[in-house]
């Protein structure tokens, strides 16, 4: 079965006990919209722009589900993709911290350091640590990057995939509570999950499911 290029433009939605809820919506630009309300939606006026580039389009795409993330503080992330060559080459990853009420905390920040070509497909998540990860693929392999709650960069970025042949793409990502992390993502039509410890060394072979 051939593979379905996905739309963009729809929201990424994440609900969390306790601090409410945020939303990137994502369109022609990010918005990151919090509310002290939780476990219901509710219109909210407290809207904050994530991205500073306005021109063209700063968005994510229809499966890119974890594209918002949660820190153990309550501050959240949102990352997203930029497609004006902010990287310096087609497509690139940006992300921008906010704090609970969703102001901002610090500048944005460039996910890949790779610049050439396209980078799509951003997924996020929060270790226990508060430590986090960027995943994204350039249409061939998946990438990782790891950051500091601070977001500056931990390590280089890694290439996520054992398998090298075809096209693995849409990686997604959770920490286990021992602070592990779990990689999934698509070669071809089939989905292949890999573990991997802290620092990001693999945990025996890559699975088929």
């Amino acid at each position: 079965m051939a593979e379905t290029k996905p739309r963009k433009g729809l929201p990424s939605i994440l609900g969390f006990a306790m601090t409410g809820f945020l939303r990137s919506a994502l369109a022609s630009s990010v918005w990151m919209i919090a509310s002290s309300v939780p476990a219901q939606v509710v219109s909210s006026t407290n809207e904050t722009l994530a991205n500073i580039t306005t021109a063209g389009d700063q968005y994510n795409y229809l499966w890119s589900v974890r594209t918002v993330a949660v820190q153990p503080d309550g501050g959240q992330i949102v990352v997203w993709i930029d497609a004006n060559g902010l990287d310096g080459s087609g497509y690139g990853i940006f992300g921008q911290r906010f704090d609970t009420s969703g102001t901002k905390v610090g500048p944005v920040f460039q996910v890949n350091t790779t610049a050439s070509g396209d980078q799509n497909s951003p997924s996020i998540a929060v270790a226990p640590d508060g430590t986090f990860i960027v995943a994204w693929d350039n249409g061939q392999d998946v990438f990782g990057q790891r950051f500091a709650q601070d977001a500056s960069r931990i390590g280089p970025e890694t290439r996520l995939n054992t398998t090298l042949s075809g096209n693995q793409r849409y990686g997604e990502l959770a920490y286990y509570r021992d602070g592990n992390l779990l990689v999934g993502y698509v070669d071809g039509n089939q989905t292949v999950l890999q573990r991997y410890d802290r620092e990001l060394r693999a945990l025996g072979a890559e699975v088929r499911v």
